[in-house]
């Protein structure tokens, strides 16, 4: 016998593991599935859904063992919407132009272009916001006025929107990039106004001097008191790519050069106005349309000339200055050209006052009787609302609950610095108006005093703060932000607050 002979295989007949007609639902159903994900993909990247996902900045503070301690994460959303107002800024001061682009190189060194240093200034505008937010909770402030006008800003921009023939969603896109939507800008918005009001709330309360104080302020140092009225311009030396000092030398002197060009044809503030004029184009010429004279500054304060520039400030508050004194100061980005108009105490009398409006819907409709019909109710409001203001805070919080005037809520609608010349310049003014000026200056008027004014638009509570003289107003306004300066540059004197930004998700959303 053959042992190793092979028996032979016993035939069988075995069943596919999967029949033909499974084998084609799966095929189906993983074609299917590839369109979902593809299709699902594209909508998730070209609806900007993930940049409401993807981190644009994130921000840190080192605790006291050196870790970095995550405080906030902004999407690139977020981002976007403060890169905007940055960009904005940039073109209105001819940082950007037609030459000097988002894609310019600003430091060849390390590649860092003019669109860096955007978002850069974004996230620095953000981290104030994020700061103010975080101070306000600790002090146990709380907002009273951030949603309502956050809703007005919403109202606005689809009305806006509307009036172009868009959707909200498509206008904001068109702004701020893909992603955002009237949901995330409201967020954002309720955000920066929260902190917003916060800020409005030292300003009015913590860091405002009493005009005793701004008395004893000037009897100490007048030479840093008053105000100046004067024409300045700065000439910035142009951008050096390759930043070869033998070139940036002959950037400033341009600079220079022009500044004192302007001043060697000045007589007066309106040739200084013409001289700049003659020495600018594009966006910087442009400031200059309508007869406007962004070169002119009244009455300005001395803390309010010194943020301008320290030298500056030296300069026009010297005791021995005199009306039509011109120079040229340099710094090391460039010159100013100055003219000096006058230094003074201007003592006419400035008003403050809150007020709380409720507006007139039948307004729009032209009907007299309509309009006063309507005009009866609101003065009815106006007078319970009246009826249970017991000061100054309740009148705010008033105002941040119930008036029409959104856009000044978050200062309690504070109004400061109005001279009866003011009055005067309205043309056509109404009965209502001149007896509304009559009240604001009387000489028996005093703090807490209430009046009702009725206008065809609507029916206002004022509500009477302060009288005091001009300049004491404006030192006042200028101390108060000089302090607010300073004790945000307290909160984080050892700059233990960093943010790193995520340059390429906010890349990868950019389009």
């Amino acid at each position: 016998m053959d042992y190793n002979k092979k028996a032979a295989k016993k035939k069988t007949n075995k069943k596919p593991l999967l029949s033909e007609q499974t084998k084609r639902r799966i095929a189906v159903a993983c074609l299917v599935m590839f369109l979902v994900v593809s299709v699902g993909g594209y909508f998730i990247y070209f609806t900007g859904v993930l940049a409401n996902v993807l981190t644009g900045v994130s921000y840190y503070r080192t605790d006291a063992d050196g870790k970095a301690v995550s405080i906030y994460d902004a999407k690139v959303t977020e981002l976007n919407y403060y890169y905007s107002a940055v960009y904005s800024q940039y073109r209105q001061y001819g940082i950007l132009n037609d030459s000097i682009t988002v894609d310019t190189v600003f430091n060849q060194a390390d590649g860092t272009t003019y669109g860096d240093l955007l978002y850069e200034s974004a996230a620095d505008s953000l981290e104030q916001v994020i700061l103010y937010n975080i101070e306000a909770e600790k002090a146990g402030y709380k907002s009273e006025s951030a949603d309502a006008a956050a809703e007005a800003m919403v109202e606005t921009l689809r009305e806006t929107a509307k009036s172009n023939n868009m959707t909200a969603d498509d206008y904001l896109n068109a702004l701020y990039g893909r992603g955002m939507t009237v949901r995330v800008f409201k967020d954002i918005v309720t955000r920066e106004l929260m902190a917003d009001e916060y800020k409005e709330y030292l300003l009015q309360t913590q860091f405002r001097p009493s005009e005793e104080e701004i008395l004893l302020l000037r009897d100490m140092s007048p030479a840093d008191y008053g105000t100046v009225t004067y024409n300045a311009y700065f000439f910035g030396a142009e951008y050096v790519e390759d930043q070869d000092p033998a070139k940036i030398e002959e950037a400033h002197k341009a600079a220079v050069a022009k500044a004192q060009a302007v001043v060697d044809s000045t007589v007066d503030p309106a040739s200084f106005r013409e001289a700049c004029m003659g020495l600018l184009t594009g966006d910087a010429l442009g400031r200059f349309a309508l007869d406007a004279d962004p070169t002119f500054n009244e009455n300005a304060p001395s803390n309010a000339v010194k943020q301008q520039n320290q030298q500056l400030k030296d300069y026009l508050f010297s005791s021995d200055r005199q009306a039509g004194d011109v120079t040229v100061i340099e710094d090391e980005m460039g010159a100013y050209a100055v003219y000096f108009g006058s230094r003074n105490f201007d003592e006419n009398p400035t008003v403050s006052y809150r007020v709380l409006y409720l507006e007139n819907d039948e307004a729009v409709s032209g009907d007299a009787v309509k309009i006063s019909a309507e005009n009866t109710k609101l003065v009815q409001e106006i007078n319970e609302i009246k009826a249970g203001v017991t000061d100054e805070a309740s009148f705010i919080s008033a105002v941040k609950l119930k008036s029409d005037e959104k856009s000044r809520l978050n200062s309690g609608a504070l109004v400061t610095g109005i001279t009866e010349a003011s009055f005067d310049e309205i043309e056509n003014i109404a009965e209502s108006e001149l007896v509304f000026s009559q009240w604001l200056f009387d000489a028996n008027r005093a703090y807490g005093d209430m009046t009702i004014v009725e206008r065809d638009q609507g029916v206002s509570l004022v509500y009477f703060v302060d009288s005091c003289p001009a300049w004491i107003d404006a030192e006042m306004a200028s101390i108060a932000q000089t302090r607010l300066n300073e004790w945000v540059s307290s909160l984080d004197p050892q700059n233990l607050i960093t943010y790193s930004i995520h340059t390429k998700n906010v890349d990868f959303m950019t389009y």
